[in-house]
């Protein structure tokens, strides 16, 4: 019921903003040529997005082009749980020709030190490579592939964890406080530190679509399976969820 609860609000913002956004393009294909990239503003402009989607109920990313073909983003979100905080890398590998290009994007985001990520700081980053379609309408359509990798902030530092109730019991006191602490629980919607994880390393193959509403205003869309090998993510993808869902506006200064 809580899956139901949760993803039925998020399935009305689609079903709106796409018709929104349809229904404006139609008004305004003979100005596609001057419309807004949804990923790249142009050079030395900026551009604010905002949206929503899983697992981020909440994220705003403030970025900048330092070419028409390459900005960087400055990000910031909430999940249900903790808030997340990082840089965007968006850059074109390959433009053939205005209908048609490749790019990557890589986010990076921290996630603070909070009881809910084990007591410790935490690190995901997600880039992918994607083929985009423009139509004559302003309608841009990807697909890719790529790889999310999570790891302990602390790790990566080299920084030895310290022993706390929230986080790795020493062995030592393991066996004494079996009672108490061989049976905690263990959520999948959260980071949780385990004794042995240092991160992990999911695939993910995704979809997007951007919908220009007026000349600076786009909506954007996109919609990725987190996969483990050839399998669904099970309770060990760090987003509860086996999706990334994104549905935002952006709008360029």
């Amino acid at each position: 019921m809580k899956t139901i609860n949760f993803l039925n609000p998020i399935s009305s913002i689609i079903i709106c903003c796409f018709i929104f956004s349809i229904q404006l393009n139609s008004q305004s294909q003979s100005d596609s040529k001057e419309f807004t990239d949804a990923y790249f503003p142009k050079k030395n402009k900026t551009m604010l997005t905002v949206g929503t989607g899983i697992p981020y109920v909440g994220i705003a990313e403030y970025s900048y082009g330092f070419t028409d073909k390459f900005s960087v983003g400055l990000l910031a979100g909430t999940t249900t749980i903790v808030p997340g905080y990082g840089l965007r890398i968006k850059g074109v590998l390959f433009q053939k020709s205005e209908g048609f290009r490749v790019f990557i994007k890589a986010p990076i985001l921290y996630y603070p030190k909070t009881k809910d990520l084990g007591g410790e700081p935490w690190i995901l980053t997600w880039p992918s490579v994607n083929a985009e379609w423009k139509l004559s309408s302003g309608i841009r359509i990807s697909g890719g592939m790529g790889l999310v990798a999570a790891a302990c902030f602390n790790d990566l530092l080299g920084i030895e964890h310290p022993h706390t109730e929230s986080q790795i019991f020493d062995s030592s006191h393991h066996e004494e406080d079996n009672h108490h602490h061989s049976h905690a629980p263990v959520t999948n919607n959260t980071m949780v530190k385990q004794e042995g994880f240092m991160g992990n390393v999911w695939n993910t193959i995704q979809t997007g679509v951007t919908i220009p509403v007026s000349k600076n205003l786009i909506f954007q869309s996109e919609f990725a399976v987190v996969l483990d090998g050839n399998k669904l993510a099970d309770e060990a993808w760090v987003g509860r969820y086996p999706v990334i869902v994104f549905l935002g506006i952006s709008y360029q200064f």
